[in-house]
């Protein structure tokens, strides 16, 4: 747990946690919560921000304690997440609830829909809670376009409007055999959607930009365009992926900026990521240090204080390291 002040990274606590022996269910979220939950009870840490990697534990511990705060996603571990679903092949995505993405944005085609079968492990949760509430939640109110200024106009008796023509792909890809239904996302597509994404993670009320006014209009404009794209190449499974596991409101307002009324100074988990690194590297100076001069008493610490096996692992691995 590292907070950050006047740009620089301050420890605050270290977790050690081993759940080699453990079975019970929603282990880590129980034990990561209980962690968090000292933190804020005993030594009054109250964040702003939360930021975390993609680990759901983490993510439903952390909001579990401290409700208020706006828990931000790390934009690499984001990025990296999107790129690496973009890059497989399988067409199988996690199950896409059409009814409540139409419900909730009406310009949402029915029909555009992906053409294989579900696949319940594609999903950035990665392991389901067994803790969460067993009813599914119901859907989200019909929202309207708040980008939009309301006009009536007479229509004549009488007059038609032609259907839309189907758009096609119009893009070569690195399989021509496949059909553009059978694409999950095609090479030439990924940097776009990356693009699209890092746009609207950026984006805020604050920050003078081509943005919406308020943060209803961003999300109407961040899906509106990521729809439009995938629906235009006819990208079904990676629209599906998208708002399934990014787009949805629960997952929105996970790693979108425009979600809070103040702007977060960090965008990546980095200033922890390089205290590891550094804690890292000066333990394992220690720990050479030590074994150098005493070697024999690997076995002596092993067998009188470590005596859980899960712990004699963890050090061992350590020391290996």
């Amino acid at each position: 747990m590292m907070a950050e002040y006047d740009n620089t990274g301050i420890p605050l606590a270290y977790c050690l946690l081993s759940m080699v022996d453990s079975i019970t269910p929603g282990k880590r979220k129980t034990a990561l919560e209980s962690f968090f939950r000292s933190l804020r009870d005993k030594y009054t840490v109250h964040p702003k921000f939360v930021h975390t990697d993609k680990d759901i534990a983490k993510i439903k511990g952390a909001k579990a304690v401290w409700v208020s705060a706006k828990h931000q996603l790390c934009w690499w571990h984001v990025k990296k997440a999107v790129s690496a679903r973009l890059k497989e092949s399988h067409l199988g995505t996690s199950p896409y609830h059409i009814d409540v993405a139409h419900t909730e944005f009406s310009f949402i085609d029915l029909s555009f829909i992906p053409m294989t079968r579900p696949n319940d492990q594609d999903t950035e949760d990665m392991l389901p809670d067994p803790l969460a509430h067993p009813d599914p939640p119901l859907p989200p109110q019909p929202t309207l376009n708040p980008n939009a200024l309301p006009i009536r106009i007479s229509i004549p008796a009488g007059l038609t409007f032609p259907n839309p023509p189907i758009l096609s792909d119009g893009f070569e890809s690195e399989n021509d055999d496949l059909l553009p239904s059978q694409r999950f996302c095609p090479l030439e597509h990924r940097k776009s959607i990356i693009a699209i994404m890092g746009w609207y993670y950026c984006a805020h009320l604050l920050i003078p930009s081509q943005c919406a006014p308020n943060k209803e209009g961003i999300r109407y404009w961040a899906v509106k365009q990521m729809y439009d794209y995938c629906f235009k190449h006819g990208l079904r499974a990676c629209w599906a992926y998208l708002w399934e596991n990014w787009y949805c409101c629960s997952h929105w307002e996970l790693w979108a900026r425009a979600e809070c009324e103040e702007i977060p100074r960090l965008k990546t988990t980095m200033i922890c990521e390089s205290q590891y690194v550094m804690s890292f590297s000066y333990l394992c100076l220690y720990l050479n240090l030590f074994f150098y001069s005493a070697g024999d008493m690997l076995n002596i610490i092993s067998s009188s204080i470590f005596t859980n096996r899960a712990w004699i692992f963890w050090f061992g691995s350590l020391c290996k390291r």
